[in-house]
């Protein structure tokens, strides 16, 4: 149903452009483009005004010290344990450093410059259950 609304509008601008209301078509799609600027996306039904998200603070934490893994999946398991060990199914595209994901700011390791240890892998199998103790 919820594709249905975002289709519904789309289509009722094309009927404006097909019937010769071409001002009222181009007025349907600015609406629906100052909605998602306005909100940052397009909400399939409107059910009265959008609650406001209340103030986030967040801090970033410094995993250098204790990462154990490459985000590389083609690392040399002598020099740092590769991401997920599946070759290239992998994060070595990552972006690295101060970075924004879903408006939460990270501060992402780069591998190189922390003897290719960039993330965390936690788990009971090898390579990763004998880690020192986090806390």
């Amino acid at each position: 149903m919820a594709a249905l609304h975002q289709w519904l509008r789309g289509e009722l601008a094309h009927g404006a452009f097909d019937h010769g209301f071409e001002e009222y078509g181009v007025d349907i799609l600015n609406r629906v483009s100052d909605l998602g600027k306005k909100y940052e996306f397009i909400p399939d039904v409107w059910r009265g005004e959008i609650p406001k998200l209340p103030q986030r603070l967040f801090e970033t934490i410094d995993l250098r010290k204790i990462a154990n893994a490459d985000f590389s999946g083609t690392m040399d398991p002598k020099v740092a344990i590769p991401w997920t060990n599946e070759g290239e199914n992998d994060l070595h595209e990552m972006p690295v450093g101060k970075r924004e994901f879903e408006n939460v700011p990270f501060d992402v390791i780069d591998p190189v410059s922390n003897k290719h240890r960039a993330c965390l892998g936690i788990s009971q199998k090898e390579p990763y259950k004998n880690l020192k103790r986090l806390c």
